[in-house]
């Protein structure tokens, strides 16, 4: 059976690699006494995807994985198994069984949301000349957002304004156990040896946080530093060298897809979602409106995912391809006994 596992990495793990992460977990399973689901052949190894690799040094809330098991206990017992196997920077925070024929997590996702911090010190002086409401506006309205990007063909100018579906001061929630994981004077020292962190880099910012929702799909991945980049070029000013502070909030998937298993009907404006285990959920889908001027956005009833539109004053016409996301463990269950037919691990 599939099971999906979201997780938090925070910390001095932040600086570990995608490829480190991989070699934590099959540990860490181990440890915890899993009973994970290997290949056949000559050389076995855990089947296991995870859903977006995340770049060195960032931070995250929504980190998924999916493993394969040949039988489980309950989701508390085994997110406690590999809480107790794991080591601090890395915490298991939801582990739920995938309805049969649910599509992988790397196949999946279809937008992520950050939150974004300047560290003290290291912030453009734009931003001290007006509200940080008021420059994300101005930046939002221009009819596109041009880049360059580096492909095997060469360099390009590339859009990056339709994959940005939100962009605001993050509310007082957002980001919050990011900053509880702020690092200490040890820890600070230890990361400035080792990985070059400038001194004094790593301490609180002090101007409000953005938030984000970009897309993350394999065919149109947009990074939050590629974003920040732009918008202080777009003000005249170069982004300074490790001036933010980001973490990843949430992975999210489209409605529909990862779904195979469940029906999903859109009729009159309402979206009804089967569930696994029988369980429904309907909510009306309502058109996410922002007030001109405004950074105001109406969220869908039943799923609280807000619905992005490009409807800012000036900036052209209306995008909703940020509409109809979910997070990545939407479509599990807890597994609060022994599945049927399986053997408790």
């Amino acid at each position: 059976m599939k099971i999906r596992v979201k997780f938090r990495k925070f910390g001095p793990l932040r600086f570990i690699g995608h490829l480190d992460v991989m070699r934590y977990f099959q540990k860490a399973i181990r440890r915890a006494d899993i009973d994970i689901a290997y290949t056949s052949g000559f050389s076995p190894h855990q089947i296991m995807t995870f859903a977006a690799p995340l770049g060195v040094g960032l931070e995250s809330n929504g980190e998924y994985m999916d493993i394969e098991c040949r039988s489980v206990t309950t989701s508390q017992d085994m997110m406690d198994r590999l809480n107790r196997a794991g080591a601090p920077g890395i915490q298991v925070v939801s582990v739920k069984r995938l309805p049969e024929g649910a599509g992988n997590a790397m196949a999946s996702v279809a937008a992520a949301s950050y939150t974004v911090r300047f560290r003290e010190g290291r912030e453009p002086g734009f931003l001290h000349e007006d509200t940080m409401e008021q420059w994300i506006w101005k930046f939002l309205s221009q009819e596109q957002i041009l880049v360059s990007k580096e492909t095997k063909t060469g360099v390009h100018e590339v859009d990056i304004r339709p994959g940005i579906y939100e962009m605001r001061v993050a509310a007082a929630d957002e980001g919050a156990a990011a900053e509880e994981e702020m690092f200490s004077a040890e820890e600070e020292m230890a990361a400035t040896e080792k990985f070059g962190v400038a001194s004094g880099a790593l301490k609180k910012a002090v101007l409000p946080p953005i938030y984000m929702l970009v897309d993350a799909s394999s065919a149109g991945n947009l990074k939050p530093g590629k974003v920040m980049e732009a918008f202080c070029a777009a003000f005249g000013e170069n982004l300074q060298e490790n001036a933010l502070r980001i973490t990843r909030e949430e992975t999210y998937m489209r409605l529909g897809t990862g779904r195979s298993a469940e029906a999903t009907m859109e009729a009159g404006g309402t979206k009804k979602i089967e569930k696994a285990g029988g369980t429904e959920r309907t909510g009306e889908i309502e058109e996410a409106k922002r007030s001109e001027g405004t950074g105001e956005v109406k969220r869908s009833e039943g799923t609280g995912e807000a619905e992005r539109i490009g409807g800012v004053k000036g900036a052209g016409e209306r995008n909703d391809i940020g509409s109809g996301l979910v997070p990545l463990d939407s479509i599990g269950e807890e597994i609060t006994g022994t599945a049927d037919g399986e053997e408790s691990a």
